[in-house]
């Protein structure tokens, strides 16, 4: 028994390591640089208990695991990679566990082994932003075998010793926070001795919301501000989830075409136990991603979870349809053919996507090299890269260079603005294109522009652009705060009315530059050159001024 475990374990390891160990030599992704400045400035810690040193979202251990491995490898990603290869593959262990507990040793190879090869796994395992997913899945999987020990020999210790790892999962991700729902619809034991041993992760559920509404406040249910999920996003989920997978072909559909009535088959016949019981599994993993259910044709590894349960649907249909045939010989062989014709029509997205993350993660690492390494402080990298500024951060404050090339989101008049007479250089299609910046090409410089701003110290401005109203057309200003040195992305201008006032969070103590520019309802449109505000150039009524004009 112990040697049929071990084969049938080694199979979806091997398959893991053979698809994904070329990603130990990957550079940072996304958001990388963010969470390292983060972790950096803030630490690894602060974002369990002190909201005003809070990350975007409440997801404390994502913080800790990559602190940790900032701690020990520094700036060297090989080193995160090795620990969230071991992690991904900590996952697959841990599921081939609990699985086994349900079906054959083969059987339950097999469904971790469709998990190893599905795109949303191929996109975790690639990106380090995500490992909050992965180690939220194992912490998750250690919860529920010791749940089922609990309930097997109706033990606390157990329910307690789990519930402690549920807590880590929900403090990892938030998606994991409705296994407490989901636990009590595990087919083991009576459905009183289940809901009685969920008691504590019940209070953990608790104290789990408690500390988010503390460390969240008004943001404890947002997901992303730009959008939001509409019905026809929830609606179309099934369809997206598919189309995620990969399965775009008619030859991959027909595998899946026979597990979804294979499924829909077992379920007919047990529509009170499996039936339900499949319903609320999937429903706890798919309400946590109502808020973002508009971005997950873009993101695959949203469905990282859905996919796992996906991969024990197949499982629950080859079980069936063994069943039925049991009196067969040719049973297995059919099975196994299924299996492996499922196996390539995720093999071939899957394959697809890693070269697509391969050819896009190289340009990200040749510009971020580039930004980070190159001694060339006449130089502007210009590279829509939103977290670019952690990486002149990481730069500056881990790396101790001070002097480096400078950097822009696009090549735009704001850039040539800031950086009159610095070579631009950008990578297109593999290869460095370079141009001098040249305020001169921007706008009209004959039109007349005038712009006076007027500092309240500490922290008031007004501002009063000229000579034209506002229905003659529109100002706009783009501001460099002393705090952050490096453009931002977006946005590049912000629209403004011809005057007005403004108060800023805290005092202005240090000079801040700025930009001005006009767009003419006829089409024209003029900039200022970069102006500075002196908060320390105090006139005699108490007020900073900064006065230009053309």
């Amino acid at each position: 028994k112990f040697l049929t475990h071990l084969f049938a374990i080694c199979l979806p390891l091997l398959l893991f390591w053979s698809l994904y160990h070329q990603v130990l030599s990957a550079w940072w992704k996304f958001d990388d640089p963010d969470i390292l400045q983060y972790v950096d400035a803030i630490g690894a810690v602060a974002g369990f208990f002190d909201p005003s040193n809070k990350y975007n979202f409440y997801t404390p251990l994502q913080h800790l695991s990559l602190g940790i491995d900032y701690g020990l490898f520094g700036l060297n990603p090989a080193g995160f990679y090795w620990h969230h290869l071991l992690s991904m593959s900590t996952v697959i262990l841990l599921a081939y566990a609990v699985l086994a507990r349900f079906f054959a040793p083969l059987l339950a190879s097999m469904i971790v082994s469709l998990f190893v090869v599905s795109v949303p796994t191929a996109q975790v395992t690639h990106y380090l932003m995500v490992r909050h997913y992965v180690e939220g899945l194992a912490l998750s999987l250690i919860a529920v075998l010791a749940y089922m020990q609990a309930v097997r020999q109706e033990r606390w210790a157990w329910a307690g010793l789990g519930s402690v790892f549920y807590l880590l999962a929900t403090m990892a991700k938030e998606l994991y926070v409705p296994l407490v729902v989901a636990l009590a619809w595990l087919p083991i034991g009576t459905f009183k001795t289940r809901t009685r041993l969920l008691i504590p992760y019940a209070v953990v559920a608790v104290l789990y919301t408690i500390l988010r509404i503390y460390m969240l406040g008004e943001d404890v249910l947002s997901g992303y501000p730009e959008q939001t999920t509409t019905w026809q996003d929830i609606l179309k989920f099934p369809a997206t989830f598919l189309n995620v997978m990969g399965m775009h072909a008619l030859w991959q559909w027909l595998p899946v075409l026979g597990i979804i009535i294979a499924f829909g088959m077992a379920v007919w016949r047990k529509p009170f136990s499996l039936g339900l019981y499949s319903l609320v599994w999937f429903g706890m993993a798919s309400i946590p991603l109502i808020p973002i259910m508009w971005r997950m044709s873009v993101l695959y590894y949203y469905s990282f979870v859905i996919g796992l349960l996906f991969c024990v649907g197949c499982g629950i249909a080859f079980n069936y349809i063994g069943g039925l045939l049991s009196h067969y010989p040719w049973r297995n062989v059919m099975i196994t053919v299924w299996f492996l014709a499922l196996l390539l029509a995720n093999l071939l997205p899957v394959q697809t996507e890693q070269l697509r993350l391969h050819n896009v993660m190289q340009a990200r690492k040749t510009q971020g090299e580039f930004l980070m390494y190159s001694n060339s402080p006449s130089t502007v990298l210009i590279y829509d890269y939103h977290v670019a500024n952690s990486l002149i951060y990481l730069r500056e404050n881990v790396l101790g260079r001070k002097e480096g090339v400078h950097w822009c989101p696009k090549l735009d008049c704001r850039c040539a603005i800031h950086y009159p007479g610095f070579t631009a250089k950008q990578y297109v299609n593999g290869q460095w294109q370079t141009k001098t910046l040249s305020p001169a090409e921007c706008g009209n410089a004959q039109k007349e522009l005038s712009v006076t701003v007027t500092l309240t110290p500490p922290n008031k401005v007004t501002w009063h652009f000229g000579p034209y109203s506002q229905n003659q057309g529109q100002y706009y200003v783009s501001i460099l705060l002393p705090d952050n040195e490096a453009l931002s992305s977006n946005p590049a201008f912000y629209k403004l009315p011809p005057q007005g006032t403004h108060t800023f969070h805290q005092p202005l103590l240090n000079p801040f530059k700025l930009v001005v520019k006009y767009e003419s309802s006829e089409g024209w449109e003029t900039y200022s050159p970069l102006l500075v505000l002196e908060p320390k150039q105090v006139n005699d009524q108490g007020l900073v001024e900064l006065v230009w004009q053309r």
